[in-house]
């Protein structure tokens, strides 16, 4: 539900609507006009709305809350009749999770959390004898906001938080604190525990409460160990300073990625600072963080060690959002610097806690790009982008080029793709063109044919001479040159080496052709498969048997006669 205040005409009703949408999915919306005596002066269109976010139902409802009439009494009925048809709303459930939801709501009154063993007997008590299920219920509890139970948090997991505004007050107490807004969002335990006293929080409570708003849950703050210092000090990085640090940086050999969102909400950039707190880069004894950004190195660097991000074998990057004017949209850019290897491996993070804050929302559009690599875009401070994911299904679909609308040249897709990210972190595995399935057993064939050639040459070389050997051969060495021709041409090679498909098949020919020639010349001994002149032993053995044929016929004939 949106109320607005009809007198001031200052409501951002696209911003509200992209807000509703993305954390709650297609929930109707009801937007509310409080006149507070006047009448209405809005430029609200509601045909409009209506028309652009067509995948959500937009009410309207006009009351004057000054005023005792009966368009109150109508706002109530309209919100009971959208209630009645939101998700999971009239679900048939067991009546044993009934039960334990109306114990939890009867406990809410006097309790603002409980302990897990308290919250199971429960369970038990109702007939829910698993843990599994639960678990199950507390999750299904948690996900409609009845209770907050964060079951995969090591220090947590073992409360229950049965009333989820007391924990959202607790919050807004600090972060609405103008002393907080002056510091620039940095905080020690001991101020923040002042706070929480004015409002009655016990010490168990503070200690609960301040790591609901560390890593890994709210993502609101995360704690900064100081130099020489034991009080442990916590910075909330949507406080910081708007203004970014002067730090100098190297432009050349950059890994760059962006994403782009039409619409982008508050704070993505603050849970990424958060979630990545032990890897923010220091310069001069200061954090490079600010409120719209951060310089990020990687973490085997210790935070007491002396360093300067300047030094060009520093693996860092830098981290902002910004509005890209060109395109009128909101952009995360990043740009890494360092040796090949570790730069990918620091984008590989970076990348992976950005995607998984994108996952909490539920409708976010986002766009991936990787930029062009071609001459021209290397030149260029804003290079042509290229969706990634678009080049993933190019890569899977046997597509290995694309053009730059820049410089209208064609572009080797996977050189795109490895410039920023090893290629077996592609979602989808790299699918090399196949050759036919005639081709494939054609080439199998020959490559057969030479198999056994060899063979028969190696284990019988007398077997064939002279010319005869030669010819077989050379047709062995044609076939090997035209499988290797075939198998070449099939790997996808042209598009990590600078050949066309053409010269690679060519080059796959000759160097088989001539591995095998050498093959059978040196794989066959010399003095085997060589033309040898007849030993005289075995010519005068030949001489002696003629002329004992010879003597013999003469025999035969003159007994004949």
């Amino acid at each position: 539900m949106l109320v607005v205040d009809d007198r001031k005409q200052r409501t951002e009703f696209d911003y509200w609507f992209n807000i509703i949408k993305i954390l709650g999915g297609n929930s109707p919306i009801l937007v509310v006009f409080n006149e507070i005596g006047s009448s209405s002066s809005t430029n609200f269109d509601l045909n409009t709305y209506r028309e652009h976010y067509k995948e959500v139902l937009i009410e309207r409802c006009d009351v004057n809350l000054a005023a005792e009439d009966g368009r109150f009494q109508y706002l109530l009925s309209k919100v009971q009749e959208m209630v009645c048809k939101l998700e999971h709303v009239g679900d048939r459930l067991p009546i044993k999770w009934i039960q334990v939801r109306e114990e939890l709501e009867k406990l809410k009154k006097n309790f603002n959390y409980i302990r897990l063993s308290e919250y199971c007997d429960i369970c038990r008590s109702n007939d829910i004898l698993e843990e599994s299920d639960h678990l199950l219920l507390s999750s299904y509890l948690h996900d409609l906001g009845i209770i907050l139970h964060f079951q995969n948090d090591s220090e947590l997991h073992d409360l229950v938080f049965l009333n989820p505004q007391w924990v959202a007050n607790a919050i807004y107490t600090v972060l609405s604190d103008r002393d907080l807004h002056n510091k620039g969002g940095k905080f020690n335990k001991t101020w923040l525990f002042k706070r929480w006293d004015k409002k009655g929080y016990i010490y168990e409570q503070k200690n609960i409460l301040l790591n609901l708003m560390k890593k890994n849950n709210f993502d609101i703050c995360y704690e900064l160990q100081l130099q020489d210092k034991d009080d442990k000090y916590y910075i909330a990085p949507q406080l910081l300073p708007i203004e970014k640090p002067y730090f100098s940086w190297n432009n050349k050999n950059n890994l760059n990625f962006r994403f782009q969102y039409p619409f982008m909400p508050k704070g993505i950039i603050v849970q990424l600072i958060v979630r990545l707190s032990t890897y923010i880069a220091q310069e001069n004894g200061r954090d490079l963080v600010w409120q719209k950004g951060a310089i990020f190195i990687k973490n085997d660097l210790n935070r007491n060690q002396a360093y300067s991000i300047q030094n060009i074998d520093i693996t860092k990057a830098e981290v902002i959002e910004n509005f890209n004017t060109k395109k009128g949209l909101n952009v995360i850019n990043i740009r890494v610097s360092g040796s090949p290897q570790e730069r990918k491996a620091l984008l590989t993070i970076i990348l992976k806690e950005i995607r998984e804050i994108h996952n909490k929302f539920k409708n976010l559009v986002v766009n991936e790009l990787i930029p062009c690599n071609c001459q021209i875009c290397n030149n260029n401070t804003e290079p042509f982008f290229y969706d990634y994911y678009l080049l993933c299904k190019y890569i899977k679909n046997k597509i290995l080029e694309v053009r730059c609308e820049e410089s209208t040249k064609m572009v080797k897709i996977l050189y795109l793709i490895d410039d920023v990210i090893e290629i077996n972190q592609l979602n989808q595995p790299i699918m090399n063109p196949q050759i036919s399935p005639a081709e494939r057993g054609i080439a199998l064939a020959m490559a057969l044919a030479v198999l056994i050639v060899f063979i028969v040459l190696v284990l019988n070389p007398r077997a064939m001479e002279g010319g005869t050997l030669a010819i077989i051969r050379f047709l062995a060495a044609a076939f090997a040159g035209i499988s290797g021709y075939l198998l070449t041409g099939s790997l996808g090679l042209e598009a990590y080496v600078p050949l066309s498909k053409t010269n690679i098949k060519a080059t796959g020919a000759f160097a088989a052709f001539v591995l095998v020639l050498l093959l059978f010349f040196y794989g066959v001994p010399a003095s085997e498969n060589s033309d040898k002149p007849k030993p005289i032993s075995d010519a005068k053995t030949t001489i002696t048997a003629i002329a004992s044929v010879n003597q013999q016929s003469d025999r035969t004939e003159r007994f004949t006669n």
